[in-house]
């Protein structure tokens, strides 16, 4: 029926009722294998191989108290590092005991403002982007939070005020694990975010080399090239690396782009340094960056001279 299509395979009893099928139709439907019971008041099509959308759909028909949250709602904004732990994650009232299947997991608070749920066109309730990182704390380790507030941040979900606000609203005595979360927020490095997980690791890199005036994708026109962004830079110094970390870098146009990229740059008086997945590695990312700081470094020193000399910055 067209519920069904429209609610990802899941009806609930009241639907049912609502569409005109008794209860011994619908133990006939359950008979004949059209529909099945995932969950005491939902039901699947009998012909759907359940998926956790469809999970989801049933849990929030039976249950319009639960909201999808967690893991399963950070599936649903395809945020990075989430597991794939075949639960699905909500949250409940206090004191509540919405059903006992061991493929949901409930985390119960009374802290759940309307602006931190999202209704889907399909009938699920979703945490918000915000709400939804904030509750991963709970889930990840601190650099995996970083990267994921990042990545929320980059899809343009909100702003970074808005995840702190978020948490703010949720900062209780009894939850530390949201001035953890504060923290981590706290720790972000102003600026555009990364756009990978591993430009992220490269900047705390380079952060922890004492390097504290990167900007991150500083934005530039470069002549005969167009718009561009440079990962991390130092403006001031006219100094920019790129983590080559996609693989659109590796193709014979993504090498021809990014050196046509590169010559535009350096004729505005610029200097590129790139890391790829070789450079970048876990076995020699270390001397790479160790590499880029002292010419950093030099760069300094360089540039000092040529304005103590009245030729920096260039013309």
């Amino acid at each position: 029926m067209a519920w069904l299509r429209s609610h990802n395979q899941a009806i609930s009893n009241s639907q049912l009722f609502d569409n005109g099928v008794s209860l011994d139709q619908r133990k006939r439907l359950v008979a004949n294998e059209q529909i099945r019971r995932v969950l005491h008041g939902a039901y699947l099509a009998g012909s759907a191989e359940p998926d956790e959308r469809m999970l989801q759909s049933a849990l929030c028909l039976a249950h319009p108290e639960l909201v999808i949250a967690g893991p399963s709602a950070g599936r649903h904004w395809h945020l990075r590092f989430m597991p794939d732990d075949g639960l699905v994650h909500a949250i409940a009232p206090p004191a509540s005991h919405p059903c006992s299947e061991p493929w949901v997991r409930v985390y119960r608070t009374p802290l759940l403002d309307p602006e931190d749920v999202i209704t889907l066109s399909d009938g699920r309730r979703v945490t918000s982007p915000p709400r939804t990182a904030v509750d991963l704390t709970r889930y990840v380790t601190p650099s995996s939070l970083a990267s994921i507030n990042e990545h929320v941040l980059s899809l343009r979900y909100c702003s970074e005020e808005g995840l702190r606000r978020c948490a703010e609203r949720l900062d209780t005595p009894g939850r530390p694990w949201v001035r953890r979360y504060l923290r981590v927020l706290a720790g972000r490095l102003p600026g555009a975010p990364s756009e990978s997980h591993g430009e992220l690791n490269v900047l705390g890199e380079f952060l922890r080399r004492g390097v504290r005036d990167l900007v991150r994708q500083f934005p530039i026109t470069l002549p005969g090239y167009g718009p561009a962004r440079f990962d991390l830079s130092v403006p001031e110094l006219l100094w920019a690396f790129e983590a080559d970390l996609h693989p659109s870098h590796w193709t014979p146009e993504g090498i021809a782009r990014d050196q046509a990229r590169d010559a535009a740059a350096a004729a505005l008086g610029w200097v590129t340094r790139r890391g790829g997945p070789v450079r970048l590695s876990r076995d020699n990312r270390a001397a790479t960056i160790d590499s880029a700081v002292a010419e950093i470094g030099r760069r300094r020193e360089e540039v000092a001279r040529l304005f103590q000399a009245g030729l920096w910055p260039p013309r």
